[in-house]
Protein backbone atom coordinates (compact mmCIF):
# COMPACT_ATOMS: atom_id res chain seq x y z
CA UNK A 1 0.00 0.00 0.00
CA UNK A 2 1.07 3.59 -0.53
CA UNK A 3 -0.28 7.11 -0.03
CA UNK A 4 -2.01 8.98 -2.82
CA UNK A 5 -0.51 12.36 -3.72
CA UNK A 6 -2.17 14.52 -6.36
CA UNK A 7 1.19 16.01 -7.43
CA UNK A 8 2.15 12.62 -8.86
CA UNK A 9 -0.94 12.51 -11.11
CA UNK A 10 -1.65 16.15 -11.95
CA UNK A 11 -0.52 15.51 -15.56
CA UNK A 12 -2.21 12.13 -15.85
CA UNK A 13 -4.96 12.33 -18.49
CA UNK A 14 -7.20 9.75 -16.84
CA UNK A 15 -6.96 11.44 -13.44
CA UNK A 16 -7.68 14.85 -14.94
CA UNK A 17 -10.73 13.49 -16.74
CA UNK A 18 -12.02 11.94 -13.52
CA UNK A 19 -11.55 15.20 -11.61
CA UNK A 20 -13.36 17.22 -14.28
CA UNK A 21 -16.19 14.67 -14.36
CA UNK A 22 -16.77 15.39 -10.67
CA UNK A 23 -16.57 19.15 -11.25
CA UNK A 24 -18.95 19.09 -14.22
CA UNK A 25 -21.56 16.74 -12.78
CA UNK A 26 -24.97 18.39 -12.76
CA UNK A 27 -27.08 15.77 -10.98
CA UNK A 28 -26.87 13.62 -7.86
CA UNK A 29 -26.57 10.46 -9.95
CA UNK A 30 -23.83 11.73 -12.25
CA UNK A 31 -21.87 13.12 -9.29
CA UNK A 32 -22.04 9.78 -7.50
CA UNK A 33 -20.91 7.90 -10.63
CA UNK A 34 -17.99 10.32 -11.00
CA UNK A 35 -16.97 9.90 -7.35
CA UNK A 36 -17.08 6.11 -7.63
CA UNK A 37 -14.90 6.24 -10.75
CA UNK A 38 -12.45 8.61 -9.07
CA UNK A 39 -12.31 6.31 -6.06
CA UNK A 40 -11.49 3.33 -8.27
CA UNK A 41 -8.47 5.25 -9.62
CA UNK A 42 -7.28 6.47 -6.20
CA UNK A 43 -7.79 3.03 -4.62
CA UNK A 44 -5.75 1.33 -7.34
CA UNK A 45 -2.86 3.75 -6.70
CA UNK A 46 -3.10 3.12 -2.95
CA UNK A 47 -3.29 -0.65 -3.33
CA UNK A 48 -6.60 -0.94 -1.47
CA UNK A 49 -10.09 -2.04 -2.49
CA UNK A 50 -12.50 0.68 -3.64
CA UNK A 51 -14.90 1.81 -0.93
CA UNK A 52 -18.68 2.09 -1.13
CA UNK A 53 -19.84 5.72 -1.39
CA UNK A 54 -23.38 6.84 -0.48
CA UNK A 55 -25.37 10.00 0.16
CA UNK A 56 -27.09 10.47 3.51
CA UNK A 57 -28.68 13.19 5.63
CA UNK A 58 -25.80 13.88 8.03
CA UNK A 59 -24.85 17.06 9.87
CA UNK A 60 -21.23 16.62 8.79
CA UNK A 61 -20.05 17.13 5.20
CA UNK A 62 -18.75 13.58 5.15
CA UNK A 63 -18.13 10.54 7.33
CA UNK A 64 -16.08 7.39 7.09
CA UNK A 65 -17.90 4.34 8.40
CA UNK A 66 -15.77 1.29 9.16
CA UNK A 67 -18.07 -1.03 7.16
CA UNK A 68 -16.26 0.39 5.09
CA UNK A 69 -18.28 3.14 3.42
CA UNK A 70 -17.79 6.85 2.74
CA UNK A 71 -20.92 8.83 3.54
CA UNK A 72 -21.35 12.09 1.65
CA UNK A 73 -23.77 14.77 2.82
CA UNK A 74 -26.89 14.88 0.67
CA UNK A 75 -26.37 18.64 0.31
CA UNK A 76 -23.64 17.84 -2.21
CA UNK A 77 -26.24 16.09 -4.40
CA UNK A 78 -27.51 19.57 -5.34
CA UNK A 79 -24.28 20.06 -7.34
CA UNK A 80 -24.08 23.78 -6.56
CA UNK A 81 -20.26 23.79 -6.11
CA UNK A 82 -18.73 20.40 -6.84
CA UNK A 83 -15.19 21.44 -5.98
CA UNK A 84 -16.19 21.23 -2.30
CA UNK A 85 -17.02 17.54 -2.52
CA UNK A 86 -13.46 16.77 -3.64
CA UNK A 87 -12.02 17.94 -0.31
CA UNK A 88 -14.61 15.94 1.62
CA UNK A 89 -13.94 12.82 -0.45
CA UNK A 90 -10.16 13.10 0.00
CA UNK A 91 -10.54 13.55 3.77
CA UNK A 92 -12.76 10.49 4.16
CA UNK A 93 -10.61 8.49 1.74
CA UNK A 94 -7.62 9.25 3.97
CA UNK A 95 -9.56 7.70 6.87
CA UNK A 96 -10.24 4.67 4.69
CA UNK A 97 -6.52 4.36 3.98
CA UNK A 98 -5.71 4.75 7.70
CA UNK A 99 -8.19 1.98 8.50
CA UNK A 100 -6.63 -0.31 5.88
CA UNK A 101 -3.21 0.32 7.47
CA UNK A 102 -4.69 -0.70 10.83
CA UNK A 103 -6.31 -3.84 9.44
CA UNK A 104 -3.08 -4.91 7.74
CA UNK A 105 -0.81 -3.72 10.57
CA UNK A 106 0.99 -1.56 8.00
CA UNK A 107 3.28 1.24 9.25
CA UNK A 108 2.90 3.26 6.04
CA UNK A 109 1.60 6.28 8.00
CA UNK A 110 3.88 5.77 10.98
CA UNK A 111 3.84 3.78 14.20
CA UNK A 112 2.12 6.52 16.22
CA UNK A 113 -1.01 6.52 14.05
CA UNK A 114 -1.06 2.73 14.03
CA UNK A 115 -0.78 2.64 17.84
CA UNK A 116 -3.57 5.20 18.24
CA UNK A 117 -5.89 3.16 16.07
CA UNK A 118 -5.13 0.05 18.09
CA UNK A 119 -6.06 2.02 21.20
CA UNK A 120 -9.22 3.39 19.55
CA UNK A 121 -10.48 0.10 18.14
CA UNK A 122 -9.26 -2.02 21.03
CA UNK A 123 -11.69 -0.60 23.60
CA UNK A 124 -9.65 2.37 24.80
CA UNK A 125 -9.64 3.25 28.47
CA UNK A 126 -12.91 4.98 29.38
CA UNK A 127 -14.21 6.51 32.61
CA UNK A 128 -16.18 3.84 34.45
CA UNK A 129 -19.40 5.89 34.89
CA UNK A 130 -19.57 8.59 32.21
CA UNK A 131 -17.71 6.45 29.63
CA UNK A 132 -15.83 9.58 28.51
CA UNK A 133 -12.38 8.98 27.05
CA UNK A 134 -9.51 10.88 25.47
CA UNK A 135 -11.15 10.69 22.05
CA UNK A 136 -14.45 12.27 23.15
CA UNK A 137 -15.53 15.90 22.76
CA UNK A 138 -14.23 18.63 20.46
CA UNK A 139 -10.65 18.61 21.71
CA UNK A 140 -10.62 14.83 21.80
CA UNK A 141 -11.65 14.83 18.14
CA UNK A 142 -8.99 17.32 17.02
CA UNK A 143 -6.43 15.74 19.34
CA UNK A 144 -6.58 12.44 17.47
CA UNK A 145 -3.56 11.78 15.30
CA UNK A 146 -5.82 10.25 12.65
CA UNK A 147 -7.83 13.48 12.37
CA UNK A 148 -4.73 15.67 12.32
CA UNK A 149 -3.27 13.48 9.60
CA UNK A 150 -6.50 13.49 7.55
CA UNK A 151 -6.87 17.27 7.75
CA UNK A 152 -3.24 18.12 6.99
CA UNK A 153 -3.00 15.61 4.13
CA UNK A 154 -6.28 16.75 2.56
CA UNK A 155 -5.43 20.43 2.94
CA UNK A 156 -2.11 19.92 1.16
CA UNK A 157 -3.76 17.93 -1.65
CA UNK A 158 -6.51 20.47 -2.23
CA UNK A 159 -4.15 23.47 -2.14
CA UNK A 160 -1.92 21.76 -4.71
CA UNK A 161 -4.90 20.89 -6.90
CA UNK A 162 -6.36 24.40 -6.74
CA UNK A 163 -3.02 26.03 -7.58
CA UNK A 164 -2.16 23.69 -10.43
CA UNK A 165 -5.57 23.17 -11.97
CA UNK A 166 -7.19 26.61 -11.95
CA UNK A 167 -10.01 25.59 -14.31
CA UNK A 168 -11.80 23.59 -11.61
CA UNK A 169 -13.45 26.76 -10.24
CA UNK A 170 -13.56 30.52 -10.64
CA UNK A 171 -10.75 32.70 -9.27
CA UNK A 172 -12.75 34.01 -6.29
CA UNK A 173 -13.71 30.50 -5.17
CA UNK A 174 -10.16 29.26 -5.71
CA UNK A 175 -8.72 32.03 -3.49
CA UNK A 176 -11.33 31.40 -0.78
CA UNK A 177 -10.67 27.66 -0.73
CA UNK A 178 -6.88 27.99 -0.68
CA UNK A 179 -7.19 30.34 2.31
CA UNK A 180 -9.64 27.96 4.04
CA UNK A 181 -7.34 24.96 3.67
CA UNK A 182 -4.25 26.98 4.63
CA UNK A 183 -5.97 28.31 7.77
CA UNK A 184 -7.18 24.82 8.68
CA UNK A 185 -3.62 23.50 8.63
CA UNK A 186 -2.37 26.47 10.66
CA UNK A 187 -4.94 25.72 13.39
CA UNK A 188 -3.17 22.45 14.22
CA UNK A 189 0.01 24.36 15.06
CA UNK A 190 -1.72 27.10 17.08
CA UNK A 191 -0.24 27.22 20.61
CA UNK A 192 -3.57 27.88 22.34
CA UNK A 193 -5.20 25.06 20.40
CA UNK A 194 -2.42 22.65 21.37
CA UNK A 195 -2.69 23.81 24.99
CA UNK A 196 -6.41 23.04 25.21
CA UNK A 197 -5.96 19.62 23.65
CA UNK A 198 -3.32 18.90 26.30
CA UNK A 199 -5.68 20.14 29.03
CA UNK A 200 -8.42 17.87 27.69
CA UNK A 201 -6.17 14.84 28.03
CA UNK A 202 -5.24 15.85 31.60
CA UNK A 203 -8.91 16.33 32.47
CA UNK A 204 -9.91 12.91 31.14
CA UNK A 205 -7.07 11.18 32.98
CA UNK A 206 -8.06 12.90 36.25
CA UNK A 207 -11.73 12.11 35.69
CA UNK A 208 -10.89 8.46 35.08
CA UNK A 209 -9.28 8.19 38.53
CA UNK A 210 -12.03 10.20 40.28
CA UNK A 211 -14.88 8.17 38.79
CA UNK A 212 -13.13 4.90 39.60
CA UNK A 213 -12.69 5.91 43.25
CA UNK A 214 -16.21 7.36 43.51
CA UNK A 215 -17.80 4.19 42.14
CA UNK A 216 -15.94 2.02 44.65
CA UNK A 217 -17.08 4.25 47.54
CA UNK A 218 -20.71 4.11 46.37
CA UNK A 219 -20.53 0.33 46.12
CA UNK A 220 -19.16 0.17 49.65
CA UNK A 221 -21.97 2.41 50.94
CA UNK A 222 -24.69 0.32 49.33
CA UNK A 223 -23.18 -2.94 50.55
CA UNK A 224 -22.81 -1.56 54.10
CA UNK A 225 -26.38 -0.26 54.42
CA UNK A 226 -28.29 -1.96 51.62
CA UNK A 227 -31.75 -1.21 53.00
CA UNK A 228 -31.26 2.53 53.51
CA UNK A 229 -33.99 4.34 51.52
CA UNK A 230 -32.11 7.65 51.52
CA UNK A 231 -29.03 5.94 50.16
CA UNK A 232 -31.10 4.40 47.36
CA UNK A 233 -32.18 7.87 46.24
CA UNK A 234 -28.56 8.92 45.75
CA UNK A 235 -28.43 6.68 42.70
CA UNK A 236 -30.17 9.12 40.36
CA UNK A 237 -27.92 8.73 37.30
CA UNK A 238 -28.63 6.06 34.69
CA UNK A 239 -24.92 5.86 33.87
CA UNK A 240 -24.04 5.36 37.53
CA UNK A 241 -26.78 2.74 37.86
CA UNK A 242 -25.43 0.93 34.80
CA UNK A 243 -21.94 0.90 36.32
CA UNK A 244 -23.13 -1.14 39.32
CA UNK A 245 -23.15 -4.93 39.31
CA UNK A 246 -26.45 -6.84 39.13
CA UNK A 247 -26.66 -7.52 42.89
CA UNK A 248 -26.35 -3.83 43.77
CA UNK A 249 -28.81 -2.82 41.06
CA UNK A 250 -31.41 -5.12 42.56
CA UNK A 251 -30.75 -3.68 46.00
CA UNK A 252 -31.71 -0.16 44.88
CA UNK A 253 -34.51 -0.91 42.43
CA UNK A 254 -37.27 -0.37 45.00
CA UNK A 255 -38.62 2.18 45.78
CA UNK A 256 -36.38 4.11 43.38
CA UNK A 257 -35.98 3.45 39.65
CA UNK A 258 -32.74 4.79 38.18
CA UNK A 259 -33.04 7.30 35.39
CA UNK A 260 -36.36 8.79 36.52
CA UNK A 261 -35.11 11.34 39.02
Amino acid sequence: MKEFHIKNYIKDKEFNTLIMNVINSNSADSLMVSLVQLDAFVSKVMGVDPVKIVYDDIKELGLYDFDPVIIISRKYAECTRNVDVLGTYLHEKRHHFQHCCYLKDDKCLGQDILDEQKLYFGGHKSCCISKKNIFSGTYGYYGRLIERDAYLHTNDQMIYLLRNKPNICDEKTRSELIKKYRDSSADFYDEEFIHWISEHFKYINARFLIEEEMLEKIKEMIAYDIGNRTLKKIIHSQKLYDALDERLRKAIEVPFKAGNA
